[in-house]
């Protein structure tokens, strides 16, 4: 005989999973939650349902070919081949990738034994003939919960990576986009009509455009750090600010807050002379970013990369800096990095000629 309870059942995990798009099986979690009180037995049915409906869903999106013929378990470890199991962060800790992979191991056995139960105790068994022993409330919600349980973890990891990987694609085509087309300044003509040779070379060689965007690096992103030293003067369009290095090239990459991209060449302070690089590509991107955010102040910032300051600021700045061109050239020509800050000397100006201070960023 069934169990009662006051308390209604309900499925977090699956229901989240509703909400992100596996909509097909919002009829059989509501009637699931009810049937492990009012019938047990369709409960091991119904979780066999959403959790075979689930990683179907998945498998498909992740362009993944399933068949018809593989039941709950071989899905499950379908989809688990192709999710990420831990964050990104963290997945070259060989550990935490094989707890994981037990805790999930574990879920996955119980996940088999709901199948069994419900093949031999279920609302509709395919057993021997012969009355068997009807599984109560108990075991129901057990099936229910474990089925809650993988179903939502799946879910989440496909639907959170998903949306982390498009992301982080659509950012470096934008990032791919702005080195070619800095790289190439004049179109490219097909038939005498003129093109950015971005735009050409991702309609005509994709290959050629994986190459372009799978060779840079790309540093952390210092935003953060730059507000922080630099409060009140950033440009407030800022998004992103990262370094960039390609092809023995390094550049301040910019991201406003429409999403577009601009690169801008970092040896724009060097002096030319052999070893007088202020952002080599001998560094990481991570070591250049470190130089900039930590080695040099508001007059060095608004002679290299004045597109980061407000047009008042970056302007103000390269007036002050006009009255001491001496102190600009002691900074630009210093041959190797400071261990503590530029100091702040009278201000100092930009060489004979005046930077744009342009602020579109």
């Amino acid at each position: 005989m069934a169990e009662t309870s006051n308390q209604p059942f309900t499925m977090h995990g699956a229901r989240e999973a509703i909400a992100a798009g596996l909509v097909q099986v919002r009829r059989q979690v509501e009637t699931l939650e009810r049937a492990v009180f009012e019938n047990p037995a369709q409960a091991f049915d119904l979780a066999r349902y959403i959790a075979e409906a689930a990683c179907r869903t998945i498998l498909t999106e992740r362009g993944v070919t399933w068949e018809e013929k593989w039941e709950v378990p071989r899905l499950v470890n379908e989809v688990c081949n192709v999710l990420p199991m831990v964050p990104y962060h963290a997945s070259t800790e060989a550990e935490a990738r094989e707890s994981v992979k037990r805790m999930l191991g574990g879920l996955k056995g119980a996940l088999q034994a709901v199948c069994e139960l419900r093949g031999g105790y279920g609302f509709s068994s395919h057993g021997p003939d012969g009355e068997k022993p009807a599984m109560e409330t108990m075991q129901a919600l057990l099936a229910a919960q474990t089925t809650d349980a993988i179903v939502g973890f799946l879910f989440r990891a496909h639907r959170g990576d998903r949306r982390k990987e498009l992301a982080a694609r659509a950012d470096r085509d934008r990032t791919t986009k702005a080195l070619i087309d800095f790289s190439y300044e004049e179109p490219a003509l097909i038939a005498g009509r003129p093109y950015p040779h971005s735009d050409a070379l991702m309609a005509v060689d994709k290959d050629g455009w994986e190459e372009w965007a799978t060779a840079f690096e790309e540093s952390r992103n210092i935003l953060d750090d730059l507000r922080a030293k630099f409060a009140g003067i950033l440009h407030p369009g800022l998004a992103k600010v990262s370094f960039i290095h390609h092809d023995g090239a390094v550049y301040l990459r910019i991201v406003d807050t429409s999403q577009t991209v601009r690169v801008y060449d970092a040896s724009a302070a060097d002096s030319g002379e052999p070893g007088d690089q202020k952002f080599p590509a001998t560094c990481t991107p991570d070591e250049n970013a470190d130089e900039l955010t930590k080695h040099w102040d508001d007059w060095g910032l608004a002679i290299l990369f004045p597109v980061l300051l407000k047009d008042e600021d970056a302007q103000r700045l390269n007036e002050e800096t006009k009255e001491n061109a001496a102190w600009v050239g002691e900074m630009l020509a210093r041959e190797s990095r400071p261990s503590t800050p530029v100091a702040n000397h009278s201000r100092a100006a930009p060489q004979g000629e005046e930077e744009s201070t342009n602020g579109n960023v």
